[in-house]
């Protein structure tokens, strides 16, 4: 029996290796013939490729040495650009602090004040010579919260932070309502309790009323936050009988700028005269530009940008507290980013192709705020976030930014249109005559102006008038029996309208902002335009 069963178990056996051995075989043949999932094209990266900048050469997607330079080189570049578009209302406003310093005004106590009006010799964009302006430069670092006391009967008036982010008005568009009073502009390292009368929490926009003794009278005060230590207050006063005496007394006396530790009694203000000056806030188109916007970012307060600003500034080489110290290679980086922001500036500011950057779509006149906000929202709505080009186009040609410039607020604030072209889209040359026929009734309750710029500041054009502009507050226009008004922009003026020009230059551009100081209903719903201006010869 025993010999019967050991050959059936070795023929068992043996058939359970021939399965095994078959099985192993059919496994490796299964796994010889597995598919591999292909790859989309378009995820991949060829071995050569030609881009506008050059052409990066790859070992299975490894960039060789040559790719790799190429390629942070750009990165720098394009980094380079966009800290300029990105910062330069921020180098706009550290221009405006260091002239104001260069004359004595830095902080509490001090005030510059232009008593014969602003001229072409000042080099601030789009300055205005139809109203007497007073600056004072706030320093919360130095000084720590800080009182303005603001007279009545002032024009439109406000507070802008080193980063030109809107914190208050003063006058007919602040909350005094033009009857005046006191602002208390708190540091950004104010924290909540620090003085005893504020019990709400304080906007860095806006401002609260908080009652509270100052200068031993109980006042009603009106408080904000600032976020960041230097704030610039500029201070617009309209003229009387088309002198400025009026509002100079009224700034140089009633304008007072002082420490809150001062609360009992503010000291005596020292005024500076702004029309003999020659600050200037334009901000350079060379590698300067970096360092002025690291010397504020040193001295300002941490938090005064948005951490993607200062990600943006620190990728080249702009941080807090590290010297800012670029190399060779990055010089030269720097110097090829900022003449490429420029073109892109210039470009948007003089040729912009967004239809909503103009006044009226059959017009050539160009909106100073595109969206119709202060904020920069594309659109006007922040659901569409931030809009850059905005903001370039204004501070590239503009200071001041606030919501009385920008929302309907008949009979207060202030509205601008701007232009560069004449009727048939052509540049100005300042070696032809041209030609602005201004409608009749022109819908300002306190005044309008034409005021001729030059297009290398972007500041008043100089020429052998002082003041290249003119006003219905100071200029005795000759009207056309219709009541439109013909203004003459050439090198010479006209026989018979020498009141109604603004000299121009041969071989020289220009481009012009027309003003309404109290906007009225008209400006608001278009049913007053300006007419485009026209090439006369």
């Amino acid at each position: 029996l025993d010999m019967k069963v050991r050959p059936l178990k070795l023929f068992t056996l043996a058939i359970a290796v021939l399965m095994a051995i078959s099985f192993v075989t059919t496994a490796s043949s299964a796994e010889s013939k597995r598919t591999y999932r292909p790859v989309p094209e378009n995820v991949t990266t060829a071995d050569v490729v030609k881009t506008s900048i050059g052409t990066f050469n790859y070992f299975d997607g490894m960039p060789d040495e040559n790719s790799v330079k190429l390629a942070y080189d750009e990165l720098d570049k394009q980094r380079a650009t966009q800290v300029f578009l990105q910062n330069m209302q921020t180098v706009s406003m550290e221009g405006i602090r260091q002239g104001l310093k260069e004359y004595g005004v830095d902080g509490a106590g001090s005030l510059m004040v232009w008593s014969k009006l602003g001229d072409a010799r000042t080099y601030i964009y789009t300055f205005n010579t139809s109203t007497v302006y007073a600056f004072g430069m706030l320093n919360l670092k130095r000084d720590g919260h800080t009182f303005v006391k603001f007279p009545p009967n002032a024009g439109p008036t406000t507070i802008d932070d080193a980063d030109f982010r809107y914190v208050v008005d003063m006058g007919p568009t602040g909350p005094d309502k033009g009857k005046g009073g006191y602002y208390l502009i708190l540091s950004p390292d104010y924290k909540k309790g620090e003085i005893e009368a504020i019990k709400e929490d304080v906007p860095t926009t806006g401002s609260i009323e908080v009652k509270m003794e100052v200068e031993g009278e109980l006042q009603t005060v009106y408080v904000t936050k600032s976020r960041s230590y230097s704030n610039w207050v500029i201070a617009r006063g309209f003229l009387k009988d088309g002198k400025p005496d009026y509002s100079t007394e009224l700034f140089s006396k009633g304008l007072n700028i002082f420490k809150y530790e001062d609360i009992d009694k503010a000291p005596e203000m020292k005024i500076v005269e702004g029309s003999e000056s020659q600050m200037s806030n334009i901000f350079p188109n060379d590698i300067s530009f970096y360092f002025m916007l690291n010397n504020t970012v040193q001295r300002e307060h941490p938090d005064f940008i948005s951490y993607d600003r200062k990600g943006l500034n620190s990728s080249i080489g702009i941080m807090k507290g590290k010297e800012f110290n670029p190399d060779e290679r990055m010089t030269k980086i720097l110097t090829d980013g900022v003449n490429i922001g420029n073109a892109i500036a210039r470009s948007i500011n003089f040729a912009n192709e967004d239809k909503s950057a103009y006044t009226w779509s059959d017009r050539k006149w160009r909106t100073f705020f595109i969206g119709g906000s202060d904020k920069w929202y594309k659109d006007g709505n922040p659901d569409y976030g931030f809009d850059v080009d905005a903001r370039v186009m204004f501070f590239y040609q503009a200071v001041v930014n606030t919501p009385a410039m920008v929302l309907q607020m008949v009979g207060k604030g202030s509205q601008y249109t701007a232009a560069e072209r004449d009727n048939k889209g052509r540049y100005f040359d300042g070696s032809k005559t041209y030609k602005l026929t201004v409608p009749a009734n022109v819908p300002a309750k306190d005044f309008w102006s034409v005021a001729l710029y030059d297009t290398q500041t972007r500041s008043l054009l100089q020429t052998d008038q002082r003041f290249p502009s003119v006003s219905s507050k100071k200029t005795k226009f000759k009207e056309n029996k219709d009541g439109t008004i013909d203004i003459y922009f050439s090198p010479k003026a006209p026989k018979g309208y020498e009141e109604n020009w603004i000299q121009t230059l041969p071989n020289k551009s220009w481009f012009t902002a027309f003003r309404l100081y109290g906007p009225l209903e008209p400006w608001f719903d278009g049913s007053w335009k300006l007419n485009d201006i026209e090439l006369v010869d």
